[in-house]
């Protein structure tokens, strides 16, 4: 059971690493910025389109390439170790993600059953 729970949280890093890699994340910061603007040009019509307003008040919008060009200049650096982190930090945030869903799939198994 370690060993494939091993196996599956390197695969996972190691597939966000190159698809990152890929993609033009870790190049020049002109090939972040068109990666950048490709996920903004995407993301941001599906979250207006399909998020409540309710949910989306108090969350700043989505910043610009233009404001991202500036970040990128000036931040490059804490960006890179900030993505290393959340990269590194993938397996855990998966494991508690995963027990989460679990745990809400089994009380509503539960509640389904007790009602029958």
């Amino acid at each position: 059971m370690g060993l494939t729970r091993f196996t599956i949280k390197a695969s996972l890093v190691g597939g966000i690493i190159y698809y990152s890699v890929q993609e033009g994340l870790w190049s020049k910061h002109n090939e972040s910025l068109k990666l950048y603007e490709k996920i903004h040009k995407n993301v941001t019509p599906y979250l207006k389109g399909n998020i409540p307003t309710e949910i989306t008040d108090g969350i700043p919008p989505i910043p610009s390439t233009a404001d991202l060009k500036y970040w990128l200049l000036t931040k490059w650096n804490a960006g890179v170790i900030t993505s290393v982190k959340f990269v590194a930090d993938s397996p855990s945030h998966i494991t508690k993600a995963y027990e989460a869903v679990s745990k809400f799939t089994q009380e509503k198994t539960a509640q389904l059953i007790k009602s029958e």
